[in-house]
């Protein structure tokens, strides 16, 4: 018997805020999410935290979310410079503050 792990249900509605919210480009990388080829990412893992709050969600293209999978952004972050060659990598939701800083915050210091 397999046991899954327990999976986190988002709405329609909350999809379309979060993709609304992102201008319909994955939070990582920046590519314009068209038609129904994306997932939707916690930004603090639902196994950490299972929190389904909008602000502990983005839109992702499929590549970026299956690197992602649970790792915290600070371990993927290290996987994209690896990937990209660089010594830092800045994902698309910095650039354009599409993420309220202090709710990520929040979740990242009460989820650790």
């Amino acid at each position: 018997m397999t046991i899954r792990a327990k999976r986190a249900r988002v709405s329609f509605r909350q999809r379309e805020v979060v993709l609304d919210m992102h201008g319909r480009k994955c939070a990582y990388c920046g590519i314009d999410i068209i038609g129904k080829n994306y997932h939707i990412d916690h930004i603090v893992p639902f196994s950490k935290c299972e929190e389904n709050d909008v602000y502990n969600l983005v839109p992702t293209c499929v590549s970026c979310n299956m690197i992602k999978k649970d790792k915290s952004l600070e371990e993927f972050r290290q996987i994209m410079c690896k990937k990209a060659g660089m010594k830092d990598y800045v994902f698309e939701f910095e650039k354009t503050n599409k993420v309220d800083v202090s709710v990520l915050s929040y979740y990242q210091a009460i989820y650790k």
